[in-house]
């Protein structure tokens, strides 16, 4: 328990410290909560869960947790009125005690003129530390296309996890922990992005059939400050259905597996459909 507290009281305080006032440009939002079916149809409540491949993006200290090598892909199915598409996908690992994992997803907005489009890539890796603690930290390169300029930069982000054995567990994290500045390849405009500090907790109740996952997002920007919660019922043992609010609107998702083999999910997301696709390879 010492060392979770320490690694707990860490974060904490570089939270603390770290969520003041961006100097630079305008700090607006960038593409990530979106990508992943089952994040969007919890409400993007997943710092606390962390226990997917997305967790790359959410918490990169979950990694630690997946076993096996996985493989997962993500389509849009939009409507006329949907104002973008987003395709995705990703490649875990577990190697000596480490996860790790890669994660591409680009975001092309299909009204807007000019063109805008938006890339993210995040590599990311975690490690238990012990049964009770996690710690993972990921990099994150950003490429957009906006304004008729391409814009770039690189951001790091810094996560941990606290369990209360199986039914119970908390996560904090610290993105674009020492500052992330887009620049145009000219190089005579930039501009920052937030810096949020998100923190979460899971509760699994029910024989574990039934997830209820809250998280709070503190920026200094209050347009950014959110609240999250999400619920997901797994009937059958393969079988989610899930529930949630991102802080602007309701969202639901539903999910299905094959064993632990193939897992499969989808959510309702701007007026059209959202699948994405799971291979999992040597996980017991």
């Amino acid at each position: 328990m010492p060392r979770a507290t320490v690694v707990l009281s860490t974060l904490l305080i570089f939270a603390l410290f770290f969520c003041k006032e961006s100097d630079g440009a305008k700090a607006q939002e960038y593409l990530g909560e979106e990508i992943a079916p089952r994040a969007w149809g919890l409400g993007g409540a997943l710092v606390g869960v962390a226990d997917d491949i997305s967790a790359v993006y959410w918490n990169p200290s979950g990694l630690g947790g997946l076993r096996g090598t996985r493989f997962w892909g993500r389509l849009s199915l939009p409507a006329t009125e949907t104002p973008f598409e987003i395709s995705a996908v990703a490649v875990s690992g577990w190697l000596s005690g480490f996860g790790m994992a890669a994660w591409h997803g680009e975001k092309r907005f299909l009204h807007a003129d000019p063109a805008r489009e938006e890339t993210l890539t995040v590599i990311g890796v975690g490690r238990d530390l012990s049964e009770l603690v996690a710690a993972g930290a990921s990099v994150k390169l950003y490429d957009t296309t906006r304004e008729g300029q391409r814009w770039r930069g690189t951001g790091f982000d810094l996560g941990g996890l606290l369990r209360w054995g199986r039914l119970l567990q908390g996560g904090l994290v610290i993105t674009d922990l020492v500052g992330t500045r887009l620049k145009t390849l000219e190089g005579d405009r930039e501009l920052e992005l937030p810096r949020i500090v998100r923190m979460g907790m899971l509760a699994r109740l029910w024989e574990e059939r039934v997830a209820i996952a809250g998280a709070l997002d503190l920026a200094q920007q209050e347009e950014l400050r959110r609240f999250r919660l999400g619920a997901e019922l797994r009937l059958l043992g393969s079988l989610a259905l899930r529930a949630g609010w991102n802080g602007q609107e309701f969202v639901w998702g539903a999910g299905a597996g094959i064993w632990n083999l193939l897992q499969a999910e989808f959510c309702a997301q701007g007026g059209g459909w959202a699948f994405s696709l799971e291979l999992v390879f040597g996980s017991p």
